[in-house]
């Protein structure tokens, strides 16, 4: 079996109809079955960072802040923070295709800890994820 390396890519919707096939003929996929992510701006970051260290807060809703914050995952080029949206919640698709394809720079890269969160969401709506712990794009 060949051995390829992909890449892992979040893309908006309306990318996501502009591309149409092209992902699949490139021998990937957009995971529109599968799970999606939420990209929220450096700045709103640090706010709630700061909201969970300020003694006015109650302690429950820190705790609360907290746990959400350690779920994102800051974005290698721009930035800002993502994570794994939750269920019915309707953020940005997940674009997986060759490394090497043209296509690849269409969308914003993911961190190698958010896709290693991803590959097990993956896998459960059914897409293949062979490669996709080999990339750094």
């Amino acid at each position: 079996m060949e051995d390829r390396r992909m890449a892992v890519k979040a893309i908006s919707q309306r990318t996501a109809e502009y591309l149409g096939y092209a992902p699949a003929v490139a021998g990937g996929y957009v995971a529109v079955n599968g799970p999606r992510i939420e990209r929220i701006e450096g700045s709103w970051y640090r706010e709630m960072k700061g909201d969970a260290e300020d003694p006015d807060t109650p302690i429950e809703r820190r705790e609360e802040i907290k746990q959400q914050l350690e779920q994102y995952h800051r974005l290698p080029q721009s930035g800002d923070y993502a994570r794994i949206a939750p269920q019915g919640y309707g953020g940005d698709l997940v674009l997986v295709v060759p490394a090497d394809h043209p296509i690849v720079q269409h969308g914003y890269a993911l961190p190698t800890s958010l896709i290693a969160e991803l590959i097990p969401h993956l896998e459960a709506a059914g897409y293949e994820t062979i490669g996709l712990g080999k990339t750094t794009v």
